[in-house]
């Protein structure tokens, strides 16, 4: 449903990129659920939402900032870690970005 509802933004770049980082989100969710098969793991239910979460900083930033996430990229591709290519021009890490929301939005520590 989300992947349908990018097809309507106007800008088809910024959904060509929101509809790959939520596919990489998906996966990855996946990917934990698939790894935590017989590992003695309370709730694989979290293990998948924590997962798909984990990249939160980023996909906020792709959907409202979505050129200064494309200059990130840039400097990324020209040799700059994401954290600092983040941190110059976000003045913020991705990582701290999604923990700073996921915080305001009140979801659970783990």
């Amino acid at each position: 449903m989300t992947l349908i509802l990018l097809e309507f933004l106007q800008n088809k770049e910024q959904a060509a990129q929101l509809k790959d980082e939520i596919v990489k989100a998906v996966f990855s969710g996946i990917v934990a659920a698939k790894l935590s098969v017989g590992q003695d793991i309370r709730d694989a239910e979290e293990v998948i939402v924590c997962s798909m979460f984990h990249h939160l900083g980023l996909l906020l930033a792709t959907f409202y900032f979505f050129d200064e996430s494309q200059e990130i990229s840039r400097l990324v591709a020209e040799g700059e870690t994401e954290e600092e290519a983040a941190l110059k021009v976000l003045g913020i890490a991705y990582p701290e970005l999604g923990l700073g929301v996921a915080r305001s939005w009140n979801f659970p520590p783990a």
